[in-house]
């Protein structure tokens, strides 16, 4: 029979290389992971758990990734696994890190690490989705600030989820030092909230995110921000 020549890309040869058994490799996620677990995953079938993310701040994690293959993209995905909560079924859904996820499948980059925070895969959806609000690990406002929404509306994969520029914005403001960056999660989305309030367009981000930067920075020194997490304003809430 003739020899057939098989190219495989870089990001399967990836994928292989986690899923399939070599040195570096790691179990695969499932129904049985345990917490603390790293365990190797399939991007396109890890669930998000909110409804948008800031697209200018994908197209960078793209740029970072583009920089980095074989060894080195190993190297960089065990240091940024997606934390992830087994589901019903044994679904994964991650609880951060969309914006990497996403980048990792507009790169064609078919899997990654995950780091397990917790196992509800015993659980029934209903109960499933109360633990996941209680610990504030989902966040159901879509990326025009509306909601709460269904769960059920979420979206399936994470080429699903909907651009907010809105939440870019706030990521570059943090980034310039106009709040602090917290451990809460979605903090970023309660700023972008405020900001899409404040007279900022979306035609001023897209058109001149740094003009947009600096007037939103001014805006989140102001007082009637001071509830929000990491406000850097000159006086606290009373």
């Amino acid at each position: 029979m003739q020899s057939v020549t098989v190219a495989i890309s870089a990001a399967t040869a990836v994928a292989i290389t986690l899923l399939c058994g070599s040195a570096n490799a790691t179990t695969p996620c499932g129904a049985s992971s345990k917490v603390g677990e790293l365990c190797s995953c399939r991007v396109l079938e890890l669930r998000p758990t909110q409804f948008a993310v800031g697209m200018i701040e994908v197209k960078k994690k793209e740029s970072e990734l583009a920089s980095k293959s074989g060894p080195k993209l190993t190297v960089y995905q065990r240091k940024h696994p997606e934390p992830t909560v087994v589901g019903p079924s044994g679904a994964l859904f991650i609880t951060d890190h969309h914006h990497l996820a996403l980048a990792l499948a507009d790169r064609g980059i078919e899997a990654t690490f995950c780091q397990i925070e917790t196992n509800y895969s015993g659980l029934d959806p209903g109960l499933f989705w109360e633990k996941m609000a209680a610990r504030r690990w989902v966040y159901l406002y879509d990326e025009d600030g509306k909601g709460p929404r269904s769960p059920a509306d979420l979206p399936r994969t994470v080429d699903g989820l909907k651009d907010d520029p809105y939440r870019s914005l706030a990521s570059a403001v943090r980034d310039s030092g106009g709040f602090a960056k917290v451990p809460a999660r979605f903090s970023e989305f309660e700023w972008a909230n405020y900001f899409r309030a404040s007279g900022i367009s979306v035609a001023d981000i897209e058109g001149n995110l740094e003009n947009s930067v600096k007037k939103a920075s001014a805006i989140a020194m102001k007082h009637d921000a001071c509830s929000l997490p990491g406000y850097r304003g000159p006086s606290p809430c009373r």
